[in-house]
């Protein structure tokens, strides 16, 4: 059965019997599959760390399984899904350019006519940007039977395997990344994590892509029965709500600026600051994968009187200081934040 579940929205809890909750490396959450998922950052170490536990440590027949949606591909390096103990255990990728999803298993040995502790395989598929897919992988230890699933059904043909099991490498489960400060990161948003210690059955995991992707076949609904869920008691049910945490900014906008939505605590904040020459300026934190553009307007009646003070200015994650030489008697400012 499983080995963990997590569904990556509001908390890393796992949904499994064992409480292989996971530890948050700098992920935030974005709108995913169902519900929230988790967005990995652009250029930053996230990813959520599960620690070494007996029963993730499969030895034998495994499914793993997860949703994703790329938002960019590019360079050398691979994009991790998953990966147990690095290369000391099971991992699941697909290719820095979205192609050829990917398995490594490692029997920890040497001698039994492999180069390497381990062997890999791989099948033949292309993914997009901007798309959700569920992709999945099960391994059969008997046989070395491994097949590769997008969105419920098999991608290319049987591949074969061949390792006599998985040695119980104690390192921790890394989701989004192979290690805590490994190059092989996530560049998307995750949804719906789980890995099995069996091997799913075609059908299985066809009913597991149809119970999450949006269609009428498996999921239909009737009246609401009794009030709605209106968690922050803002009068709005929790479904039509354009702010969770009711903080002011929208959870859209919260996830362009990199704040979390439902944190109200965590806002997007511009301020002012003077210098010891008693020069004006604006005193922002930033987030890295944005760029902020600061503009000015000295007359809000003029609604095209915006002028550039500083544009493309790259987030670095930490605080981000504009000095202004003011030539008005007043002026007004206004910062915009793009994703890169």
């Amino acid at each position: 059965g499983f080995a963990g579940v997590w569904h990556l929205g509001e908390t890393l809890a796992d949904s499994s019997a064992y409480g292989n909750d996971g530890e948050n490396g700098g992920t935030a959450p974005a709108a995913g599959v169902a519900g929230f998922g988790r967005q990995w950052h652009e250029g930053e170490s996230n990813h959520v760390r599960v620690a070494h536990s007996a029963s993730l440590a499969v030895a034998g027949d495994l499914t793993l399984s997860a949703w994703v949606k790329p938002w960019a591909f590019g360079g050398s390096l691979a994009q991790n899904l998953m990966a147990k103990a690095v290369n000391g255990a099971y991992r699941f990728r697909y290719g820095a350019a979205g192609t050829n999803p990917w398995l490594l298993l490692s029997d920890g040995v040497t001698n039994d006519g492999d180069t390497t502790p381990y062997g890999v395989v791989s099948a033949g598929y292309v993914f997009e940007t901007g798309r959700w897919y569920q992709a999945s992988v099960t391994w059969e230890q008997a046989s070395g039977a491994t097949r590769f699933y997008v969105n419920g059904a098999q991608v290319d043909v049987v591949k074969t395997l061949d390792e006599p099991g998985i040695q119980a490498a104690t390192g921790d489960l890394y989701l989004g990344r192979d290690k805590a400060n490994g190059g092989e990161l996530l560049r998307g948003v995750m949804d719906e994590a789980r890995i099995a210690a069996c091997v799913r059955s075609a059908a299985w995991l066809w009913a597991d892509y149809m119970t999450v992707a949006p269609n009428s076949a498996f999921t239909s609904y009737g009246p609401v029965l009794g009030p709605e869920p209106d968690r922050d008691l803002d009068g709005i049910p929790d479904d039509a709500d354009p702010d969770d945490d009711n903080d002011g900014m929208s959870d859209e906008d919260e996830a362009v600026a990199g704040t979390d939505p439902l944190d109200p605590g965590s806002l997007f904040v511009v301020g002012a600051t003077r210098s010891a020459a008693d020069a004006f300026g604006l005193s922002f934190d930033s987030v890295t994968g944005r760029w902020y553009d600061i503009l000015y307007n000295d007359d809000l009646r003029n609604t095209n009187g915006w002028r550039p003070l500083e544009t493309n200015r790259p987030g670095t994650g930490g605080p981000i200081e504009v000095p202004d030489t003011l030539d008005a008697t007043q002026r007004f400012y206004r910062v915009q934040v793009r994703t890169f």
